[in-house]
């Protein structure tokens, strides 16, 4: 499913899915979350959820998962606790992600929250959605451009969108791209002089990598250059 949504625009993918702030979990649910969580997370997180950076609350929790779906969180939660990961049951597990919801001051509805509508429940600021912050492993689509000194740019490039698998080839992904119509922005292609596979100039591919924003110029430190086509528009 999250493949499907990557090359949505963010206007596009709020008609097409629920976000935190449309109550997508319900006040019992909330209050069975935060026994579990007094039970299993405190030692590391605190009951105030403040532990190892935030991580659950506030700014930093809020960055950190913006720009994506509620089942990369309900994820990383099934690595926790950190001495027993997945220990607990799902059910337990939902009922923690929703107390954190709660805790973050984002709304109860009138059904709880479920296994199947995690990929469909994206995680925005209140005020709405934003570009993908730095340091997130993104994905876009563009045209390769050669720079100097054995550079690579990638240009006419798409938003960048968060992936979970920036590492790895995806067939499905690559098809999206292909139909994907390129966009505005330029990105310099950081390291993609060691990869095994060599840019080629014209070519639309897609990239894969950590995202960098800088005043000297937005860059991806790339993980996968993949291309999608012989030329690009």
């Amino acid at each position: 499913m999250f493949a499907q949504l990557l090359y949505l625009t963010l206007a596009g993918l709020l008609l097409q899915s629920r976000n935190v702030w449309d109550g997508v979990y319900t006040e019992a649910q909330a209050d069975r979350g935060k026994i579990a969580f007094e039970a299993n997370c405190v030692t590391c997180h605190k009951t105030d959820l403040t532990g190892i950076e935030d991580a659950l609350k506030g700014e930093q929790f809020i960055e950190r998962r913006r720009e994506d779906n509620l089942d990369a969180f309900f994820a990383d939660l099934k690595t926790m606790p950190l001495r027993k990961p997945g220990s607990l049951s799902t059910e337990a597990y939902l009922d923690i992600l929703s107390y954190v919801l709660q805790a973050n001051a984002m709304p109860s509805g009138p059904s709880e929250l479920k296994l199947d509508a995690l990929a469909q429940i994206r995680v925005i600021k209140k005020d709405g959605p934003a570009p993908v912050p730095a340091s997130a492993a993104v994905l876009v689509v563009g045209c390769i451009q050669a720079g100097p000194n054995d550079t690579w740019l990638l240009v006419n490039s798409t938003e960048p969108v968060r992936t979970r698998g920036q590492f790895v080839h995806v067939e499905e992904e690559l098809a999206i791209a292909q139909t994907t119509p390129v966009g505005t922005l330029t990105f310099k292609l950081q390291d993609a002089e060691y990869l095994d596979t060599r840019p080629k100039a014209g070519q639309k591919a897609q990239a894969k990598g950590t995202l960098v924003r800088a005043p000297a110029g937005n860059r991806i430190i790339v993980s996968l250059l993949e291309p999608v086509a012989t030329t690009c528009p």
